[in-house]
């Protein structure tokens, strides 16, 4: 809930044709729900221009419930 406030604000105040660059986990933390971090969900009307995942070092693919190595993040530059 607190990603989409935020997320909200940005939208707000970013002008048309701005962006707005989007890097955080694949999934919330176990304490945080453990669910889906989706890009577009959360930055509604905002157009995807460029989308990544990648595996950060210091994470562990079986933090995530996998022995093999998967990536843990994604980074999306979004646009107005």
């Amino acid at each position: 809930e607190a990603r989409r406030h935020i997320a909200g604000e940005i939208r707000r105040v970013l002008r048309p044709g701005g962006h707005c660059f989007f890097w955080d986990l694949l999934r919330a933390n176990d304490f945080a729900g453990g669910d889906a971090l989706v890009a577009e969900e959360i930055f509604e009307r905002l157009e995807p221009v460029w989308d990544r995942t990648t595996l950060v070092r210091g994470f562990r693919a079986r933090d995530f419930g996998r022995e093999e190595e998967a990536p843990t993040h994604r980074a999306v530059l979004l646009r107005r």
